[in-house]
């Protein structure tokens, strides 16, 4: 998976950014379906869950692990992100979520800057490990290595 090799370093900042929001644009649009049901199901649950003043957001939560996992499964194989397929599942995805979202949560709580490099570093990580199959730990160094060149255009977008 080579969602960065096609972005030139020594473009414009503001061209690579661009770049990033046409391809997200175009992923949602390919996975509309299961972009819609992310968006709608997760959102719909936060609401219910504040109307009735209900204390657990683990429903919340569990769907949209679930539903993130099945909207960024469609826009790999249906974008051709992923030509042979998917190489990896669920727990791939999961392990990702979890590691990744609890250093981030530990970069932020600690000082915002290591938890934003965190977030913008492995942003493309549950493409290395579902498309090219990569482990958990290899699909985050696959995503940072991969970043490296273009973290001003992905902060920004």
């Amino acid at each position: 998976m080579a969602e960065f090799d096609h972005l030139d370093p020594a473009l414009p900042v503001s061209a690579r950014t661009s770049a990033i929001f046409a391809e997200t644009r175009r992923l949602i649009e390919v996975a509309a379906m299961e972009a819609g049901l992310f968006v709608g199901i997760t959102a719909g649950l936060g609401v219910v869950i504040d109307l009735t003043g209900s204390q657990s957001s683990m429903v919340v939560n569990i769907a949209s692990i679930a539903l993130g996992f099945l909207f960024v499964s469609a826009a790999l194989r249906k974008g051709g992100l992923a030509p042979n397929g998917l190489q990896n599942g669920f727990g791939t995805y999961f392990g990702i979520s979890l590691l990744a979202g609890l250093a981030t949560i530990l970069g932020l709580v600690l000082l915002i800057v290591p938890g934003i490099v965190l977030l913008v570093r492995w942003s493309s990580a549950f493409g290395h490990g579902l498309a090219d199959g990569d482990r958990v730990t290899e699909a985050l160094g696959a995503s940072w290595r991969a970043t490296g060149p273009h973290f001003w255009p992905i902060l920004l977008a």
